[in-house]
């Protein structure tokens, strides 16, 4: 007598919040297949570091199809061309489209250019690995080529939330030793205006000390290729705009019917969508009742909370709850320090540099289903490359050494 078909799961997105589900799913019980544009899962929270060179493309991705493929699941790479949350179909371009059981929608937002001419094409973003790296790229010919050129390299970073702050200490990492301009630009009038204002204060103060220029309670208006222009009519000269603010859903969201208003997805508290049966929403393109912030230790939590909920369904049980951690962030500013932010205070000290460094090794290793010497390779460049680009760097600076032991309580 044959065994009745397992249960098809499709998730749409490699991300934290896909790739977490789809490992928390046995593949005893369920036919897994994770389909995205993208051939690795990308680290985000530590891309700023690409832009001053201290990690490399392959450190931040893992390959999904080796990941999956190793948890006994199917990775599908190709274009999202249309969901059907109805029916549970996924159309992919030239492919036969996905049937399942259960949908996962965990894509993540787009960037948002605001409508703001020149964005789109002058200013980089700050959303993928590769659009890092090509900072990183830019960076490097604008100072190769330094001593050709008749004035600094000017560079305009476009927000001061945790993003910019960090794309901020990067480029001042890359720069040091250089001549450079380096402004910010924050339209709520202060650095993480979300973490109180002595959090804001300690980062106006670093600011002024390495010569960034801030500019608060302004905005673009318009970028072109050598320049930013803000509302205050300010007109900044700009080699590199780096573009840090604002996420938009993924237009699919709003042409499947998923949000009829191109709003991030409102689901119940298990993450199930209300309309839809058996389609759950995780990470970024989630909206539950409660507020969660857009990070990765939510967007993991959720997909976790998603495969829980479709193996009770399976099981007839009732559906549990999605509840936010209330975990604390860590914002590196490049080598100058590290900011641990929570409940609108902070704590800030170089020390806490290896903590950040730690997270990310431990997650990406929790991510990583490959098999032991797989998993053992990379985790081992990966302690060696912050070995070389971060502790050897860092004891060869006596203010960092002098202050290695201080923290400074931030409110």
């Amino acid at each position: 007598m044959s065994k009745p078909p397992k249960p098809r799961v499709v998730i749409v997105g490699g991300g934290f919040a896909g790739l977490a589900c789809a490992n928390n799913l046995p593949a005893k019980h369920f036919d897994v297949t994770l389909v995205d544009q993208r051939s690795s899962f990308e680290f985000l929270p530590n891309i700023h570091e690409l832009v001053s060179g201290v990690k490399t493309k392959e450190q931040l991705r893992l390959d999904l199809c080796s990941a999956l493929g190793s948890a006994g699941h199917t990775f599908v790479n190709g274009c999202v061309d249309a969901l059907n949350p109805q029916k549970r179909v996924v159309s992919l371009r030239g492919r036969s489209p996905l049937s399942a059981d259960y949908l996962v929608i965990a894509i993540g937002g787009v960037d948002q250019d605001f409508g703001i001419p020149g964005v789109s094409r002058h200013a980089h973003g700050f959303k993928s690995v590769n659009q890092c790296a090509a900072i990183h790229d830019r960076l490097q010919r604008l100072f190769t080529s330094t001593a050709k050129r008749r004035r600094a390299p000017s560079i305009v970073i476009v927000g001061a939330g945790l993003e910019g702050v960090e794309a901020c200490g990067e480029v001042l990492r890359f720069s040091t030793g250089f001549d450079a301009q380096i402004h910010i630009v924050e339209t709520k009038g202060q650095p993480l205006p979300e973490n109180g204002g002595g959090v804001s204060r300690h980062m106006r103060e670093l600011f002024d000390i390495h010569g960034i220029t801030g500019h608060w309670s302004d905005s673009v208006r318009s970028v072109a290729a050598r320049s930013a222009t803000l509302t205050s009519g300010t007109k900044l000269t700009s080699d590199l705009t780096i573009w840090t603010v604002g996420a938009a859903p993924h237009p699919l969201l709003r042409e499947s019917g998923l949000d009829a208003n191109g709003r991030w997805v409102p689901v119940d508290e298990s993450l199930l969508h209300p309309e839809f049966r058996n389609v759950f929403v995780a990470g970024d393109a989630a909206a539950p009742p409660q507020l969660v912030k857009k990070q990765a230790y939510n967007a993991l939590d959720m997909g976790r909370c998603v495969a829980r909920n479709i193996v009770r369904l399976e099981r007839a049980q009732p559906l549990e709850d999605f509840r936010a951690s209330a975990k604390p962030q860590l914002c590196a500013f490049g080598d100058v320090d590290t900011l641990l932010l929570g409940g609108g205070v902070g704590i800030a000290g170089p020390a806490l540099a290896p903590a950040k460094e730690a997270i990310y090794s431990a997650v990406m290793t929790q991510l990583d289903r490959r098999r032991f010497p797989a998993r053992l390779g990379s985790l081992t460049a990966r302690n060696l490359r912050a070995f070389n680009k971060l502790l050897i760097p860092a004891l060869r600076k006596p203010e960092l050494l002098r202050r290695a032991g201080a923290f400074r309580l931030l409110r």
